[in-house]
């Protein structure tokens, strides 16, 4: 079966660990970061990440459970031989609390993850090897892949899910708290702008063909929903823009975040 999806990592961490930073996005808001320690060099994912323009789904089955439970977006890697100084700045910065004690033996990378949720239960088999081949709980502490499709639900940061209004908010009690997004804003938004990321440009129908990408777009909020602090909010389509799975994690990389119009100057400025 050929991949079809955005490449994406797959990883294991510890239920406690995984809890309490989910627990720090629900009172934070979906851009709060979490360093997290890993005790392998994570030379791929910092490679990944930086292909994907600086960002990348990840997935975490917690501890030796052989299913999905968790998603966030990876943003930032560092591997302690080659940035010590940064990888201690990023735990100082972003660790949980509970890990603000432990000590640096066996540390060997550091890696940030923004907008950590619980998700529906997901066989780790439904995500695919670059070769096409179904992952394996045996591939962790990481591995790297190619999902078929994004899990049902998945929303970068901060993602929608029109002179017209809707209401979206308020959070919405799942598994955690999430932002409810009115799929018709959504609808609305593409209707007016278009499915090319304003941003760069891309189309995912030109990129990928029609047959898998023509539609695929993320939408996104110029006035995040997690700044409602679940109130009720009625959004117009002058305040979404179509954007890129990438362009939007780099959006969603400063508090408040990044308006389209800088980081497409950004992207300009480098050429």
């Amino acid at each position: 079966m050929k991949p079809s999806g955005p490449r994406a990592v797959l990883a294991k961490n510890f239920p406690k660990l995984l809890d309490e930073a989910v627990e720090r996005v629900e009172k934070e808001g979906a851009d709060a970061l979490v360093a997290f320690r890993a005790n392998t060099r994570w030379v791929g994912p910092r490679n990944l990440i930086t292909a994907q323009h600086g960002a990348a789904p990840i997935y975490f089955r917690s501890g030796e459970e052989q299913s999905i439970r968790y998603e966030g977006t990876l943003v930032r890697v560092v591997v302690r031989d080659e940035q010590k100084e940064e990888a201690k700045k990023l735990l100082d910065d972003h660790q949980l609390e509970s890990t603000r004690n432990e000590t640096w033996d066996g540390l060997k990378s550091v890696y940030l993850v923004q907008g950590l949720r619980r998700v529906a239960e997901t066989p780790i088999e439904a995500f695919l090897k670059p070769d096409g081949t179904p992952a394996k709980a045996g591939m962790f502490p990481f591995t790297l892949v190619e999902a078929t499709a994004p899990l049902p639900g998945f929303l970068y940061p901060g993602e929608a899910s029109s002179e017209r209004s809707f209401r979206e908010g308020p959070a919405a009690q799942v598994m955690v708290s999430r932002y409810e997004r009115d799929p018709a804003a959504r609808a609305e938004c593409i209707n007016k702008y278009g499915d090319r990321c304003v941003v760069c440009s891309l189309s995912f129908g030109e990129m990928y063909g029609d047959d898998i990408g023509a539609g695929f777009i993320h939408v996104h909020h110029l006035d995040p929903l997690s700044s409602s602090k679940g109130a009720e909010v009625a959004t117009s389509v002058e305040r979404l823009r179509p954007v890129c799975a990438n362009c939007h994690a780099m959006l969603h990389r400063t508090n408040p975040p990044l308006s389209p119009e800088d980081l497409k100057r950004r992207l300009k400025s480098r050429g």
